[in-house]
């Protein structure tokens, strides 16, 4: 039976014509649309958050596997920086709310990085922000409304179709709330999509993901890049000490636990010591957001256009 939450979805989806993009969670290791509560652990990637930093007595790492490149931000946050120390180990911090840090920023990227601390236009900043959170919505649509080719039997997911994505559409309960080992077998597909429904979901203390959920892709692995959890309906997520292997995508959702999120994160909160590991979402979605949007290439010249301008007026910390 299907939810209202999940009409509206498979509707909104019906307005999406065929084309192809990005997704964010390519490009971002972490994306929150509202406050990143931090209490421990770092982030490989990029971060993007829509909200605060409340990281204060804690020193938040960040960037740790990211190869940085010219003119790039690698931490981005629209709202206030609350923390003692950070430490960023490639790119560059931009910022639109105040700036609250008891000690330093440790730039530690060394050789020919382009680092910097900018304060930015916040107005400019949250526009921009806003595309990409619209953008993931769609995408959040679009898996939902694909069709199920796949099952949950018993502690297995299994797929034995031919096409190259298989999708699997579930209920927490089924998948999460039982204190099973999950193992995946994808047979021969490329890309494997989990849409979960529930409001609220708590992960079993037992939960542990086995065989065929290696990190690497290869032999019965189809690799965390190839994985998408995608919790359409999501308010609140409890990962306990489930260590997750692929992408999460749960926009409306308060994350809390996890043993580590091998994979991307976009959510509305985390609070939590874990890391972030930079597994993006390696599949592009054949799709188009109903809200104009100009998909992840120019969402990226957007924030680009934003550190330029930031540029000119640089505060070094």
């Amino acid at each position: 039976m299907f939810s209202s939450k999940k009409h509206l979805i498979v509707v909104a989806s019906m307005l999406m014509s065929g084309f192809v993009q990005a997704t964010p969670l390519s490009d971002f290791n972490l994306i929150l649309t509202g406050d990143y509560n931090y209490q421990g652990g770092e982030v490989e990637g990029r971060t993007l958050l829509g909200g605060n930093l409340n990281a204060a007595g804690h020193s938040p790492t960040f960037a740790t596997r990211e190869t940085t490149v010219p003119n790039k931000d690698t931490v981005t946050i629209v709202g206030d920086v609350n923390a003692g120390n950070i430490n960023l180990n490639a790119g560059s911090l931009s910022y639109g709310g105040s700036y609250n840090l008891a000690w330093n920023v440790n730039l530690n990227g060394g050789g020919s990085s382009v680092q910097s601390v900018t304060a930015g236009n916040q107005v400019d900043m949250q526009a921009a922000f806003d595309d990409v959170e619209t953008e993931l919505r769609n995408d959040s649509a679009y898996f939902a409304s694909l069709s199920s080719n796949a099952v949950l039997n018993g502690s297995q997911l299994l797929y034995s179709g031919a096409d190259s994505v298989a999708v699997f559409d579930l209920d927490f309960s089924q998948v999460f709330a039982q204190n099973n080992s999950l193992s995946l077998d994808a047979g021969t597909a490329e890309t494997v999509v989990i849409n979960v429904s529930g409001s609220d979901v708590t992960v079993g203390g037992g939960v542990n993901l086995t065989n065929g959920f290696g990190l690497q892709a290869g032999g019965i692995n189809i690799g965390a890049a190839n994985i998408l959890w995608n919790f359409y309906e999501a308010d609140s997520i409890d990962f306990n000490n489930l260590a997750t292997v692929g992408s999460v995508l749960a926009l409306d959702a308060d994350i809390t636990g996890g043993a580590v999120f091998d994979g991307s994160v976009a959510a509305k909160s985390y609070t939590g010591a874990r890391e972030f590991h930079s597994f993006g979402f390696d599949w592009t979605p054949p799709q188009v957001p109903a809200v104009v949007s100009e998909g992840s290439t120019t969402i990226l010249f957007a924030f680009g256009l934003v550190f330029l301008a930031l540029s000119r007026r640089k505060t070094r910390i």
